[in-house]
């Protein structure tokens, strides 16, 4: 059996009337079918060169990756290693808000560090995420403005078609 009639056979509520495509609307599945579903030609040479500059690129990222982790690792036992030599003096303040004059509160350069790689971390994270609910409301919006309609459009027409079909029988 064919799908056609396995779907009469499993919808006996719902008429199923066959129709047949115009002629235009029948050249236009089938220029679609040959201009985008019809299979890639393979070049063997061209998909051996884009799989080896991937894995070049793969390559180079994690070897970046890897050298500013060696980087940061260094400065951070660099630091450790010179301790309190490199502490940033500053002026302590009192409660009021004014300086309290011969005290300074010293800050550890690792503990900076650190500081300052997580803030670095934590802010690109963060226009990250609103450059991606910018996106998200822009594709929300284009599509509820132009799919919305159709769809409704389509249903109600639809729920028309089998109300008059379930009143007919």
């Amino acid at each position: 059996k064919d799908w056609i009639t396995q779907l009469r056979e499993k919808s006996n509520e719902l008429g199923l009337v066959e129709e047949k495509l115009d002629q235009d609307e029948k050249q236009f599945w089938v220029d679609l079918q040959e201009r985008y579903l019809k299979p890639l030609d393979e070049d063997k040479k061209k998909q051996q060169q884009i799989k080896d500059d991937l894995k070049d690129l793969r390559n180079k990222a994690t070897f970046i990756f890897f050298m500013i982790n060696a980087l940061w690792l260094v400065a951070t036992f660099f630091l450790q290693q010179i301790g309190t030599a490199v502490t940033i003096p500053i002026p302590k303040l009192a409660n009021n808000g004014t300086i309290i004059p011969g005290e300074k509160t010293f800050i550890d350069p690792i503990g900076l560090m650190f500081l300052l790689g997580f803030a670095t971390l934590l802010i690109i994270q963060f226009f990250g995420m609103i450059w991606h609910r910018i996106q998200t409301l822009i594709h929300y919006i284009a599509y509820t403005g132009t799919e919305a309609k159709a769809v409704k459009k389509e249903m109600k027409r639809s729920m028309d078609k089998i109300n008059e079909e379930k009143n007919f029988l």
